[in-house]
């Protein structure tokens, strides 16, 4: 709160309006967009009831009006965005998609997991099939292992109309789990019969391909 009172008293100052125009930049705040933390929700209270303080100065007539009046003048419109609530719904299918792995598979090592010398890391394998499939076919692969221009190539081959819509997780946040499970789902045919051409390659190839054959993997693209 204090933080905004100094940038508005700044503002005003520049345009030499003083504590007046200072007040009357509060009473224009009428609506407000943060996320749901408990400490926004708080700011906008402070805000309220500061700018209420001000009002008597800045509005005409404000003795004279009435109290349906005041009130109109002195409501704000909180607004709270709802992204992060969609983007914690990845790490929320993350998690549960953990579990179910664990269930289905009664903590055996399958896929990739199960390969020596490559490195796993500790999130469901569903969701590291999808992040293996897009380093290794995506525009934005691996460069020293990936194979997006063979794919392609082995698409067209195989009179496969299909797009590859994956798109890169690095620089994409909002729901890039769910868009590239969707595309692994609609592609899985044509991505086993790929990698189990290109299993011998490298390590990268081989991972990918332990990880299509996993039933509970691609059960779990499905899912997304």
């Amino acid at each position: 709160m204090q933080t905004l009172q100094d940038i508005l008293k700044d503002a005003s100052n520049i345009k030499g309006a003083g504590a007046e125009g200072f007040n009357s930049l509060i009473a224009r705040i009428k609506n407000t967009i943060s996320d749901r933390h408990s400490a926004e929700k708080k700011g906008n209270e402070l805000l309220k009831e500061f700018r209420n303080g001000v009002l008597p100065s800045v509005v005409e007539n404000w003795n004279d009006l009435s109290e349906n009046d005041r009130n109109s003048v002195s409501r704000m419109n909180n607004f709270f965005c709802g992204l992060h609530f969609v983007v914690g719904l990845a790490n929320q299918a993350s998690e549960v998609l953990k579990l179910y792995e664990k269930d289905e598979l009664c903590g055996q090592k399958v896929g990739s997991a199960a390969l020596s010398g490559v490195f796993v890391r500790g999130e469901a394998g569903t969701v590291k099939l999808v992040r293996l499939v897009c380093k290794s076919v995506q525009k934005r692969v691996c460069e020293k292992s990936g194979k997006p221009v063979d794919f392609l190539t082995f698409l067209s081959v195989t009179g496969c109309e299909k797009r590859v819509d994956l798109v890169p997780f690095k620089g994409n946040r909002f729901n890039i789990l769910f868009k590239n499970g969707g595309v692994v789902c609609y592609l899985c045919d044509e991505l086993c019969k790929f990698f189990d051409s290109v299993k011998e390659d490298n390590k990268l190839m081989k991972a990918v391909f332990a990880d299509l054959k996993v039933k509970s993997f691609k059960a779990g693209v499905r899912a997304l």
